[in-house]
């Protein structure tokens, strides 16, 4: 959980200004996920209350209401509550505890947040957040990375077997599914960038924690574990004093591990594991099953990281060692990250930059160009 409490936080509480609803006023629809902590339903519906109607809160609850359903009646919004088993360990080591903090972290880290890969809040419950009933109502998200890397794997397959020369003779289906693939991780790492910006650290990078919105545009999504760099956390050295151990241990830093002093970089090197499952379609460190484990061939000893294929663009495979390497300093930023994925974007679309925010195009010459800079510019940080 938690973003730590001490010191001025970068993060606004911005709740008060969005709509507010009871949870009697939901009328839910199936179950599409279930965390830690949280289960997350589908929205069917949304009453609005008669004496609530005519306020100003009320026109805008009476808006998101109305918004409910998509065309095709498909649900619009997704309700996160906290599930019964938390609700119901309210020890003073139980998870309800641990389980309402992190509901609050994310509930302050939403209302103040806009951007196009970050998942986003639309209502909340109208108690308080220590409250059982608590809820943050959002957009619905239509598929996870975890599941589409699956649909991914099946495609590269087929069109790597085989019937290769069949059913994708010219390897244009390879092409776009290798772009689809880097599509995604560049707008991970621009969210990520985003939120290093205001000094916020994700820490539980996975891809059960990204999804696909009805556009099919990738989403950033459960907040509980963020971390905030605070003044009053600053130890030396750009380094921070923050909980240890969080996170996935399969795409957790060492440093998060050993709970040492960190920053942002630990971002970075779980962005790179998966970044290379991204693109080799394949569960890293599938043969570690227990702490025991990781903290003896990845954490310490052997920095044992995922083979790299040789057959991936030179600028990738820099890009991996750079980012899962165990000096913090010689890890690149996300500025730098997303600059050389959206490069190699365009090149493997051929100069398209559809999509990709860009002004003008240039050639793929130019591009090529660019990443050899930016390349030259990270090997003269990183030491092999």
């Amino acid at each position: 959980m938690c973003v730590e409490n001490s010191s001025k936080s970068s993060i606004t509480d911005n709740s008060d200004f969005f709509p507010k609803f009871d949870r009697e006023q939901l009328r839910l629809g199936k179950l599409l996920g279930k965390g830690s902590f949280g289960t997350v339903y589908e929205v069917k519906e949304i009453q609005i209350l008669q004496k609530r109607r005519f306020s100003q809160a009320g026109t805008e609850s009476q808006f998101v209401a109305d918004n409910c359903i998509r065309k095709g009646n498909h649900a619009r919004y997704a309700v996160k509550f906290l599930s019964p088993e938390v609700v119901g360990d309210v020890g003073e080591n139980g998870k309800f505890i641990r389980g309402i903090l992190d509901m609050d972290t994310e509930k302050r880290l939403l209302s103040d947040t806009e951007h196009p890969n970050i998942v986003k809040a639309r209502a909340f419950a109208s108690v308080s957040p220590f409250d059982r009933k608590y809820f943050i109502l959002m957009d619905r998200l239509y598929d996870t990375l975890h599941r589409r890397m699956e649909r991914w794997a099946k495609k590269a397959r087929l069109y790597s077997g085989r019937l290769a020369k069949i059913v994708d003779r010219k390897g244009k289906k390879k092409r776009e599914l290798l772009e689809a693939r880097l599509v995604a991780a560049f707008d991970l790492s621009h969210a990520l960038g985003y939120l290093h910006d205001r000094k916020i650290i994700y820490r539980d990078l996975k891809p059960k924690n990204l999804g696909f919105d009805v556009r099919g545009d990738l989403k950033l999504f459960d907040f509980g574990l963020v971390g905030e760099m605070k003044d009053s956390r600053l130890a030396d050295e750009g380094l921070y004093n923050l909980t240890g151990m969080t996170g996935c241990p399969r795409y957790m830093s060492p440093e998060v591990a050993k709970s040492e002093r960190y920053n942002e970089k630990c971002d970075v090197y779980s962005f790179a594991i998966l970044l290379w499952e991204i693109m080799s379609l394949k569960t890293p460190f599938v043969a570690y099953k227990t702490i025991k484990e990781f903290e003896e061939h990845v954490w310490n000893g052997e920095h044992d990281r995922p083979l790299i294929h040789p057959s991936w663009p030179e600028s990738i495979q820099t890009l991996l060692r750079t980012s899962w390497g165990k000096n913090i300093n010689e890890r690149p930023n996300f500025t730098e990250i997303a600059t050389l994925l959206k490069i190699q974007c365009v090149v493997v679309r051929g100069g398209s930059q559809m999509g990709l925010e860009h002004s003008s195009r240039r050639s793929t010459f130019i591009f090529e160009r660019d990443v050899n800079k930016l390349l030259d510019s990270i090997h003269k940080t990183a030491h092999f």
